[in-house]
């Protein structure tokens, strides 16, 4: 995909410190470039520090305002190529192109506005795939653990140990990116065994 040129750190941080709320005014929320504009509009000695703060808040913000409408076009003509060829191997049930990111996970939700519901680069890739194999394997031995409480070891042991994992995952699952948790939703088996308990449990899974 066309990378385009997206604002520099600078320009970022003026466009952030713009758009702070610092107040609010009949309601209205008042951001620094409100403050500034209503600095202008007042008798001030000496207003040159004010419209220069301006005007590099106005630079910043149609910098980063051109680099999105770029990448939207940018976008669109990705889409247009790859979301066919996509949507025809899905069609014949052949083996999607290792292409990213996936037409179908980019969302234009106006002409500057677009988000990404999968991973953007074939290195995201690698990392969502270890993700779903790394929880996948959390919940298969929580399951284990459920099918063998009252049976290897008591309903309690079981509990601990169930708990132990789950504590675990949620350790990792926080650190996980927020775009794969919504694509890839998943629940923690919950422990609801199938057996009663034993009145002397093993040492089973030790």
């Amino acid at each position: 995909m066309k990378k385009s040129s997206s604002p520099n750190e600078f320009e970022r941080r003026l466009i952030e410190d713009a758009k702070k709320v610092i107040g609010e005014i009949n309601g209205e929320p008042v951001d620094n470039m409100d403050r500034v504009w209503r600095t202008l509009k007042t008798n001030v000695v000496r207003p040159e520090i004010a419209r220069l703060v301006l005007q590099q808040y106005e630079s910043a913000i149609g910098a980063d305002h051109a680099w999105r409408e770029n990448a939207v076009a940018d976008l669109l003509a990705y889409k247009a190529h790859w979301g066919p060829i996509f949507e025809m191997r899905r069609k014949t049930k052949r083996p999607i192109p290792q292409q990213y990111p996936d037409p179908d996970d980019i969302v234009i939700t106006s002409p500057t506005r677009f988000r990404f519901l999968g991973p953007v680069t074939e290195q995201e890739a690698r990392d969502w795939e270890f993700f779903r194999e790394a929880r996948s394997a959390f919940f298969l031995v929580a399951q284990e653990i459920i099918d063998s409480s009252g049976i290897a070891f008591s309903i309690d042991e079981g509990r601990e140990r169930w708990a132990r994992v789950r504590r675990k995952f949620y350790r990792i699952n926080r650190r996980l990116p927020a775009t794969f948790k919504k694509k890839h939703p998943a629940s923690f088996p919950p422990f609801e065994p199938s057996t009663g308990p034993l009145s002397g449990g093993t040492t089973a899974f030790e």
